[in-house]
């Protein structure tokens, strides 16, 4: 442990030198964690599009509103942050805690939505639009309903969690900054970092985890990085029945987190026990489902519905003749 009193040594953060209860972490440390930070985070963005994808439907309007609204909160947090991380005593303990919180809050939405009834009030609404054919277009004539699913949605799913990212990063500034000389670089190397593991997380998530697995194991796995910032703060930090906690409770909801069947039958508006083939990898989430009392099954497609089967009807009929 360092006092307050004691000399900094170089490469170490200031703010763990105001720390009398933390051990010190030299300037690489924090390299290391704002990589898997980054990591964490576009792994999550890449999932958050995924998932609104399909729950809004998917139209010209999406990428833009998901990104725009992360990128809002994510601005805001570090707007909340700057002046508060100023006043904090334990930087480092606060990052790593702020990082195993931001990832139990993205898993806990994803457990809500699925093991909450379809008939929850304000989930009602959407499970009735998720289990609708077409999709909305958002228009000022029904202004409520493009709050709905393209503001309410997004602030939902992710909206906390990027606030939390841009908290972290004025943490990241006042446990890493030491003197106006060198901050520049520091910079620098830090967001050298992070953008590294943001590659590597897209890359990861998008590409890997998805084909092989799907969303919600990719989910599992990213919210999984959580235990290195929790284990991590029982290192560096004699106040371990925090992070103890945060441990615990990020355990409990990895289990909860559910299967990718079960919780795309539920972004479609199917009843758990429907009977629906459903099949997902890099390029989207396909489900066959049976269309009610007719023999006839649904396919859907980015949460819309394409086409029916078996096939026939007026289509078939014109393109015979």
């Amino acid at each position: 442990s360092v006092s307050a009193s004691e000399t900094v040594e170089p490469g170490t953060s200031p703010g763990l030198a105001r720390d009398s209860r933390s051990v010190s972490v030299p300037f690489a440390g924090w390299l290391l964690l704002y990589f898997l930070s980054g990591l964490t985070a576009i792994g999550l963005e890449i999932l958050w599009f995924r998932i609104l994808d399909i729950a809004v439907k998917s139209t010209s309007f999406t990428f833009g509103t998901i990104l725009g609204t992360y990128l809002f909160f994510l601005a805001l947090g570090s707007l909340a942050g700057g002046p508060r991380a100023r006043r904090t005593e334990h930087p480092l303990r606060a990052f790593l805690q702020i990082q195993c919180m931001l990832l139990i809050v993205s898993g806990l939405v994803i457990v809500c939505l699925v093991r909450l009834p379809s008939d929850f009030p304000g989930l009602a609404w959407f499970n009735g639009y998720w289990a609708s054919e077409e999709p909305f277009r958002p228009s000022m004539q029904e202004f409520a309903t493009s709050v709905r699913l393209y503001v309410l949605q997004p602030v939902l799913l992710m909206g906390l969690p990027a606030v939390l990212m841009g908290y972290s990063f004025c943490l990241l500034q006042q446990g890493v900054q030491s003197d106006a000389a060198s901050s520049g670089m520091r910079v620098g190397l830090l967001q050298a970092a992070n953008i590294l593991g943001c590659t590597l997380g897209s890359l990861l998530t998008g590409i890997v985890l998805l084909d092989l697995m799907g969303s919600m194991p990719s989910l599992r796995i990213v919210l999984s990085c959580g235990f290195v910032f929790g284990l991590v703060g029982l290192a560096v930090d004699k106040a371990r029945v925090r992070f103890c906690g945060l441990i615990v409770g990020l355990g409990i909801l990895i289990l909860l987190v559910p299967g990718n069947d079960q919780f795309w039958l539920r972004l479609h508006g199917q009843s758990r026990q429907a009977e629906a083939k459903i099949a997902e990898d890099v390029t989207g989430v396909c489900m066959l489902a049976p269309r009610a009392d007719s023999g006839q099954w649904w396919l859907w497609a980015s949460g819309k519905t394409q086409s029916l089967l078996p096939f026939g009807g007026f289509h078939a009929k014109l393109g015979a003749i």
